[in-house]
């Protein structure tokens, strides 16, 4: 069995591209636009910004900014939603789709990616590996700071993409 851990610290993440492709591949039709919180002394006024993504590379992008898929698309090309005020029309508008790679580690769709892509899967704070563990063992994963090990079988033996 295959499973996709990371090795940086940072965490485990996909890159704005990655998602892009495994919602393809999944068959799965959504809009890309990167979100940026906008701050203010008073919560209540905190807004964010949502902007068609057209593929910028993730090293472009600033630290606060993240990719959000949609499955209705919003049909502009800039948009501001105020967070209190207006998040559950956001969401029955927008329908944005979520899926945490952290709860589908052995998806044959995320190895897909992850090997086809290749370095582009990572981001900054990412670095993906493909591990396989023996057929019929249990395992587990254990993380420091992002950097992640996988525990398998009777003796726990580590394995962590490194020959």
């Amino acid at each position: 069995m295959k499973i996709v851990i990371n090795r940086k610290f940072g965490g485990f993440s996909l890159s704005n591209i990655s998602m892009i492709h495994l919602t393809k591949r999944k068959g799965i039709m959504v809009y890309p636009y990167l979100s940026r919180l906008n701050f203010d002394e008073l919560p209540e006024r905190m807004t964010t910004t949502f902007t068609r993504y057209h593929g910028e590379t993730d090293e472009s992008l600033k630290l606060l900014t993240q990719l959000e898929l949609f499955r209705h698309d919003p049909e502009l090309d800039t948009f501001t939603l105020q967070d209190r005020v207006d998040l559950d029309d956001y969401v029955e508008k927008y329908d944005p789709w979520n899926w945490d790679p952290n709860d589908y580690r052995t998806d044959k769709d995320l190895i897909a990616i992850v090997t086809e892509d290749g370095k582009a899967a990572n981001t900054r704070f990412s670095k993906l590996m493909i591990v396989d563990i023996p057929d019929g063992y249990d395992y587990e994963i254990s993380e420091y700071d992002g950097i992640e090990q996988v525990y398998v079988g009777k003796d726990l033996q580590i394995i962590n993409g490194e020959n």
